[in-house]
């Protein structure tokens, strides 16, 4: 039985033409993707509180007299925002008389972006030491997105005019020690919002992480799916494997990345026990834990979605090298929450934002009050 010839013929208009309907397609996708990723945006910054001005001295401080509420993407929460006349979340009160006067500093989880003012954990402090016939006032001093080198540029402003009895420095471990590496002015007020200035820098992935909202906003979805994370790093449009910048802290040894931001976090700790010292007070530093830190499962399954291994990662590493870093510095005081956390039953952390919700901002002034009581009012 002879062969059946076949008879392929090739069309190069149809050909032709079907390329050009792929591109076409790919286009009009890519068009949709970035007017998705724009629209999420919009909707994610219009629930971002615009609530800063400039300060020469730190890149931008907290607004005075504001009043405003604030509802958080997706709606986690909603919590309301008042600043005093000195832009601190604060009441209206003097704070030149006989009170034993602590001033806190810190960034947004200090701030307490999540809850209402009341909820806080200095105002919880104050209250607490109130009922327990300590004279005190607490002045709220956080500011959202500050790093350790903003918030002792505060501790160094304050005193002047205040001169606080004591010192309550939030140290966040999830950014603050990565931030360290930041410029305080990497940010440009824009009615009020912190809009980040545009990153120097060459390439075609510069180039679309610059001009293409689409590239960031998906960036870290995509990253989540290993064949395509795989295929976007073999051509060069994504960085290689990393964790969460709020598990970088938790590497033991610290990675070549990570280093120099410990060494950073170390001088502005040396720059705080000096200022302490001159003042003749004490700064506590309250570590406080991301929830990678407090829920195992989280930080695994975190690191899984990048292909890495837990090991590697130690959860209280961050406290013991801010305690090591403490060492021989006798204004300092290191007091963890991690621990304590981690044996709570309470929900600390919102699902979707890594700030503290009201049980969280609660547990820390727990801890807090016993330690300043142990300190300075006992």
């Amino acid at each position: 039985m002879g062969l059946i010839p076949l008879n392929f013929s090739f069309n190069r208009k149809t050909a032709l033409t079907n390329i050009v309907l792929l591109l076409f397609s790919l286009i009009i996708c890519f068009i949709l993707l970035e007017v998705i990723a724009r629209i999420l945006i919009a909707q994610q910054e219009a629930t971002v509180p615009c609530i800063y001005q400039e300060d020469s001295m730190r890149g931008w401080a907290l607004q005075s007299n504001l009043s405003m509420t604030a509802n958080a993407p997706g709606g986690e929460y909603s919590n309301f925002i008042q600043t005093n006349s000195r832009g601190e979340r604060s009441p209206e009160i003097s704070v030149s008389g006989q009170q034993f006067l602590i001033l806190g500093i810190g960034d947004s989880m200090t701030f307490g972006q999540g809850v209402d003012e009341n909820q806080a954990y200095l105002r919880l402090l104050e209250n607490g030491l109130r009922e327990k016939g300590k004279d005190v006032a607490v002045l709220n001093a956080g500011v959202g997105g500050y790093n350790t080198k903003q918030e002792i540029d505060t501790l160094e402003y304050y005193p002047e005019d205040f001169s606080p009895d004591l010192i309550v420095l939030g140290f966040f471990t999830g950014n603050d020690v990565y931030g360290n590496l930041e410029d305080r002015f990497r940010y440009d007020i824009v009615n009020g919002c912190l809009k980040a200035k545009p990153v120097e820098g060459t390439g075609f992935k510069h180039f679309l992480r610059t001009n293409l909202k689409s590239y960031g906003f998906f960036a870290e979805k995509l990253r989540a799916v290993p064949v395509v994370s795989d295929l976007l790093m073999s051509i060069g449009l994504m960085s290689k494997k990393r964790p969460n910048v709020y598990m970088l802290s938790m590497q033991n040894p610290p990675s070549a990345e990570m280093q120099p931001a410990w060494d950073e976090t170390e001088r502005q700790l040396e720059r705080a026990q000096a200022i302490a010292e001159k003042q003749g007070i004490k700064i506590i530093i309250m570590v406080i834990p991301s929830s990678f830190q407090v829920y195992d499962e989280i930080g695994k399954n975190a690191l899984a979605s990048y292909g890495i291994d837990k090991e590697g990662f130690e959860y209280n590493y961050p406290e013991k090298q801010l305690a090591s870093f403490a060492e021989g510095k006798p204004n300092l005081v290191i007091v963890p929450l991690v621990e304590e956390f981690r044996k709570s039953d309470e929900k600390l952390f919102y699902e979707k934002d890594p700030h503290l919700t009201a049980a969280g901002q609660a547990l820390a002034a727990q801890i807090l009050e016993r330690e300043v009581l142990k300190q300075s009012l006992s």
